[in-house]
């Protein structure tokens, strides 16, 4: 039954949408050939600034004398001021170029235009109350009702749109000559008139005269500029049309995404409606069974104690902590509810449609003034109930002080927006309305309210409350209060968040929003909603014998509204471009009013009603190159590089990648991910286009000439042409490079958005695109500059994640830019790097390292060996000790310049140096196949820095030994390392050698 009336009011609400926009007995204007049309000018509104302007804000030419327009409480809210305008026509009559006037800009005003123009403002016009529109369809196939008033070359110059050609679409009374005005549309142009000697009275422009059309394509645009005179002009055209007048809004109001309201609507209502009936089955059946069981016990005397929520049947109406306030919070969600309520049932029915300008929210504040005599009433008999006794101070509260309030933050908004010398200022008489409606009416119904709510009986308590208060148990970590009360506004939420989308694009973003049908079906969804979710949540906190419930009720269902603001915040991050500090401030002032809007109304019902989209690719196991289908050429530079079978990240990864598939893959550090991709990327790279095809990205400069080198290697019989863009090197070099044709970049994140930025790295070939070393990627710094590069880059183009560890974080980022990924991960107890025996050794003291490592490197037998510390200063000073002791060191840290590490770099991989010493910089770029050992002087600061650091030996499947110096304060971060990997780390023999 409930599923059937519901239904049935969505399909007696959403019809009227549609088709009932004009109050009844609001009669059309007719209008005789000749008669006058007076076009009228509206404020200049920008999305970026959020600011609107006056249309004579900036120096367009005026008539004689400016009149405006009577306007409603409503328009001066929403920031309009309709003014007359210098565009007057006779009705069917059409005229070709009439100039309007000539104005002279000057340095001022130039600088007006110019800044209007980068906060793309735009120019609301009206003709017979019908906005005009721009013939230039949006997406969704309406019109917008505004147009541009100047525009930005790409040289950096501006132009004023000073020729408007105009279109009055007029549907003919066919027994009369009386015709109304269904359709008003504009197309501007700038141009740059010409003209001999100007004529106030009689001009004659040479480029505008009645005779000829003007082409805006034919000629010069109007340039911006202080001293520069400007002419304005005009066409206008009559066309007849078949569009009646009850239909002529329907170009604006368009709604081709009603299948993603029925969806949201539809997918809400059944879940909600099956969980209500859950719900509703669950509650029924445990309650019934609760009083069975107690009805049966006390009838056998076994009941000597009670159970469950029995338990507290006499504390649970024991008044609340500070319950004046809460009847205050009540009493004012009481007043938005019915404000709300009534709202939607106007707007459902017609009477609030866009064609009524201002009505909405005249509306809201006139019925939220009224509805002061239900918030008095609710106050009032709850206090009454508490058995409180200083009636008038609540209703004092209840009348000013949420209001109070939200005048306060208005009126510093206002303030705001005042000195900006917005027209979205209200005006010092319009305050002094909301002033008077609120002190005048608000406040003598409130006490009206309270006076009738008094004067009722109180409410009795069905059973009488204990005079000793009962002791609450200790509750369970999922019933405290914070945990629950957030968990009850998600369903809420989930419930609304959707329409919520489509109200903020409304108020944001200049668009009309009309389905109040869709937006009713939503608020009652929300009712339900709330009341049901307070309810269950309540019953468990009563059998949790916590009879603290007023509160916890108010706050379980308002804490929706904490969800709905963190959507505002999304909303305003991902989907605004607000420029300005004001505008911002604004946004979360006017979101801050509504969400507490919304939480009075959703809490005040309550005390009264109380993994990641991927697909698993299952790889065969290819264990042969020669069975992966490559290139006979590159398995010719597999196997010269040293390569011999493939390793279990290569047998699993390096076919998904050739097929061109999305791809994420988590290996151990020496496995050969780098293989892995470059031989992906050069099985699929045109030979014949010299052109950039695959881009990849590394954290390090290190890491990215280590890239290059793999690439190239592998790649060496193809004839790939492979450029590393990293920083510290000539920009020159890069472009020079870059213009003669390559067809791999490997580079920084910095360097390659530079040259994209510089248009010398063009990316219209690129068809690959690679992160290595994801994780280092997206969680230090890089995930901007990944996103601005990945912006722009073409939409389909192949991506590729790797790196040796892969934690959550770096799993979500993908969903951004990654189309259904093929997952290759390893789980985390199976890095354990087999082939690296790791050990650590107990030193007492911080100073005792140095000599411990002394120690080590008389006893041990080392090829080569890296030294990992965690500052660039403990890298000089130990350099510095080991040398002073004639040990031969190298040294390199992120404070050398590029060309001392490159040095060092290659010593090392020559073997002149036996050790180096640095810091986690070089953890991911060392690939020196001689290296056996990895000794942590210092532990990483985070557990996943440790498998890059040990990595750096037993490259490729070699074998390799790490050692970690633990002092007492470094225990700590042994056992999170041991933990996190699923290792034991044993401490190391003393016969080692």
């Amino acid at each position: 039954m409930a599923i059937a009336a519901l239904l049935l009011l969505s399909c007696l609400l959403v019809s009227p949408t549609s088709h009932a926009f004009y109050l009844p007995g609001v009669a059309p204007r007719d209008f005789q050939k000749d008669d006058e049309l007076q076009v009228k000018v509206n404020k200049l509104s920008s999305t970026k600034t959020q600011l609107p302007y006056d249309f004579y804000f900036l120096d367009y030419c005026k008539p004689s004398k400016i009149m405006n327009n009577a306007e409603n409480l409503g328009e001066v809210l929403r920031g309009d001021r309709i003014e007359n305008s210098i565009y007057v026509f006779k009705m069917r009559r059409d005229e070709t170029c009439k100039v309007s006037c000539r104005t002279k800009l000057t340095a001022e005003s130039a600088k007006n235009f110019k800044e209007k123009i980068d906060d793309e403002y735009r120019v609301n016009m009206i003709l017979d109350n019908l906005p005009v529109a721009v013939p230039r369809l949006r997406r969704d196939g309406s019109q917008a009702p505004t147009y541009e008033h100047g525009f930005r070359s790409k040289d950096d110059k501006y132009y004023i749109n000073n020729h408007l050609s105009f279109r009055v679409m007029y549907h003919k009374d066919p027994e009369s000559e009386d015709s109304r005005i269904v359709g008003f549309e504009v197309i501007p142009s700038s141009i740059k008139h010409e003209y001999t000697d100007w004529d106030e009275k009689n001009p004659k422009v040479h480029t505008c005269t009645p005779s000829t059309k003007i082409t805006p394509s034919s000629n010069t645009p109007q340039e911006v500029a202080a001293d520069a005179y400007i002419v304005f002009s005009y066409d206008v055209t009559f066309q007849s049309s078949e569009i009646k007048w009850a239909s002529r809004w329907d170009t604006y109001l368009l709604m081709n995404d009603d299948q993603i309201h029925w969806f949201s609507i539809i997918n809400s209502l059944m879940i909600v409606l099956f969980l209500s009936g859950m719900v509703a089955m669950i509650m029924m059946r445990t309650l019934y069974r609760d009083i069975a069981n107690y009805n049966q016990l006390e009838t056998q005397d076994e009941a000597q104690e009670e159970t469950g929520w029995k338990l507290v049947h006499g504390d649970v109406f024991r008044p609340p902590s500070n319950s004046g306030l809460l009847c205050v919070y009540v009493g004012t969600g009481v007043q938005f509810l019915g404000m709300t309520l009534v709202t939607m049932i106007f707007a459902s029915l017609g009477f609030l449609s866009p064609s009524n300008r201002g009505g909405l929210m005249t509306a809201m504040v006139l019925l939220w003034v009224f509805m002061g005599l239900f918030a008095g009433y609710s106050s009032a008999r709850l206090y009454k109930m508490f058995k409180g006794a200083e009636w008038k101070k609540i209703t004092l509260k209840t009348a000013f002080m949420f209001p109070g309030i939200v005048f306060g933050i208005f009126f510093m908004l206002n303030a705001l927006i005042w000195g900006e010398k917005s027209s979205g200022a209200v005006p010092f008489g319009t305050m002094f309305a909301l002033v008077f409606l609120w002190f005048g009416i608000s406040v003598p119904l409130v006490f009206v309210g309270s006076y009738l709510g008094f004067k009722k009986p109180a409410i009795e308590d069905p059973v009488r409350t204990n005079k000793i208060p009962r002791q609450i148990p200790a509750l369970a970590w999922y019933m405290q209060p914070a945990f629950s009360v957030l968990v009850g506004g998600i369903l809420p939420f989930g419930a609304v968040f959707i329409e919520l989308f489509f109200i903020l694009t409304s108020i944001w973003l200049n668009q009309f929003y009309y389905i109040f049908g869709f937006l009713f079906i939503v608020f009652v969804i929300l009712i339900v909603t709330c009341a049901e979710i307070t309810v269950v949540l309540c019953y468990f906190q009563l059998c949790s014998e916590d009879y603290h419930w007023w509160w916890r009720a108010y706050l379980t269902a308002g804490s929706s509204a904490l969800y709905l603001f963190a959507y505002s915040v999304f909303y305003f991050f991902t989907k605004l471009e607000i420029t300005k500090v004001v505008s911002g401030i604004l946004y979360f002032g006017y979101m801050l009013i509504t969400r507490w809007n919304d939480s009075a109304i959703m809490a005040g019902l309550a005390p009264e009603g109380s993994q990641f989209d991927a697909r698993q690719y299952d790889a065969k196991m290819n264990e042969l190159f020669d069975a992966m289908g490559l290139q006979e050429n590159l398995l010719r530079g597999i196997y010269a590089y040293g390569f011999e079978k493939p390793s279990a990240i290569q047998q699993r990864g390096i076919v998904p990648f050739c097929k061109g598939l999305d791809v994420i893959q988590q290996a151990q550090s020496g496995t050969g991910k780098t293989a892995t991709f470059c031989a992906g990327i050069l099985q699929q790279l045109d030979y014949g286009l010299v052109q950039c095809q695959a881009l990849v990205l590394a954290p390090t400069r290190e890491l990215a000439q280590q890239i290059e080198k793999v690439m190239r290697a592998l790649g060496d019989y193809l004839g790939v042409k492979v450029h590393a863009c990293v920083g510290g090197t000539s920009v020159r070099e890069d472009q020079r490079i870059l213009s003669s044709g390559v067809h791999v970049v490997v580079g920084t994140p910095g360097r390659v958005f530079d040259m994209l930025r510089r248009q010398s790295l063009r990316p219209d070939y690129i068809k690959m695109f690679v992160l290595d070393e994801a994780d280092e990627m997206l969680s230090r710094g890089f995930k901007d500059q990944i996103y601005d590069i990945f912006q722009l880059l073409p939409p389909k183009i192949q991506v590729g994640l790797f790196s040796a560890t892969m934690p959550p974080e770096a799993l979500e980022i993908t969903r951004k830019f990654m189309s259904k990924p093929v997952r290759i991960l390893v789980k985390r107890d199976e890095l354990t790097l087999e082939g690296i025996k790791q050990f650590h050794v107990n030193v007492e003291k911080e100073e005792w390292k140095l000599e411990t490592l002394c120690d080590l490197y008389e006893t041990l037998a080392i090829t080569q060996s890296v030294i990992f510390v965690n500052t660039r200063r403990k890298v000089d000073w130990l350099t510095d000790k080991m040398r002073s002791r004639d040990h031969t060191v190298s040294a390199t840290h992120g404070d050398m310049d590029q060309n001392t590490r490159d040095i060092i770099m290659r010593e090392f991989r020559s073997g002149s140096s036996r050790v180096l010493i640095t810091t986690d910089l070089l953890a991911r770029g060392i690939d020196v196949q001689q290296v056996s050992l990895v000794i942590n002087y210092d532990l990483p600061t985070q557990p996943e820095n440790y498998l890059h650091r040990i990595g750096r030996s037993g490259r490729f499947g070699r074998k390799g030994v790490a050692i970690n110096f633990v002092t007492r304060d470094d225990e700590r971060m042994l056992f999170d390392i041991q933990r996190f990997y699923n290792v034991v780390i044993e401490e190391l023999p003393s016969n080692t050698s």
